[in-house]
């Protein structure tokens, strides 16, 4: 009789390991035990998978799905956050509104796959271009806006300047085309504006 056994632990159909138990030499295990050790890992593996769901879900509530940036829900949630901060701190929150020109003709010229990748590629830019500590999020259709803790009316400027010239720099490609993508933006401080 075994005085050790082991179950693979499976979580979202992947192999997370192994859960072994080994016995004393005086305490053998019979099919009784691994069965048991079998149905208590298989709901460990439920637990893991529910837990992951739940978190995956909670992240698609506060993203958009094409660029995996913030959503306007999130974005509105952190910009009374950082307003709270900078009134009761005293300090500066800068906002920056971004919009890609003309997109329009995008669209029309390289059909709503060429306007998704533009805006997947204006995402990425926008995204490199700030901080860590910056949120940017996609507010809607071809609108962006960066929300700039501890930055004041002059930095939100410089910031938007870079930005500017971030996406406009270099074409997006798409399909074997490119075309140069600008964006306009407008910029607003507390306690400035």
């Amino acid at each position: 009789r075994p005085t050790a056994m082991a179950v693979p632990f499976f979580a979202r159909g992947d192999l997370l390991g192994v859960v072994a138990v080994y016995g004393h030499p005086t305490r053998t295990f019979g099919p009784d035990d691994l069965s048991a050790l079998e149905t208590l890992v298989n709901q460990a593996g439920t637990a893991v998978d529910n837990v992951s769901l739940h978190q995956e879900a909670q992240r698609l509530s506060i993203t958009d799905g094409l660029t995996g940036l913030w959503n306007r829900r999130q974005l509105e949630l952190r910009c009374r956050e950082e307003l709270d901060r900078a009134v009761r701190f005293n300090r500066s929150v800068g906002l920056v509104f971004v919009d890609v020109d003309r997109f329009k003709a995008v669209n029309e010229e390289w059909l709503h796959t060429g306007g998704d990748a533009v805006l997947v590629e204006v995402a990425r830019r926008l995204a490199a271009a700030t901080r860590e500590i910056d949120v940017v999020a996609r507010y809607g259709g071809e609108e962006f806006v960066l929300l700039l803790p501890e930055t004041d009316l002059q930095g939100s400027i410089v910031l938007a300047e870079k930005v500017r010239r971030a996406v406009g720099g270099t074409p997006v490609p798409h399909a074997g085309k490119s075309r140069t993508v600008t964006v306009s933006a407008g910029v607003a401080a507390y306690p400035h504006s």
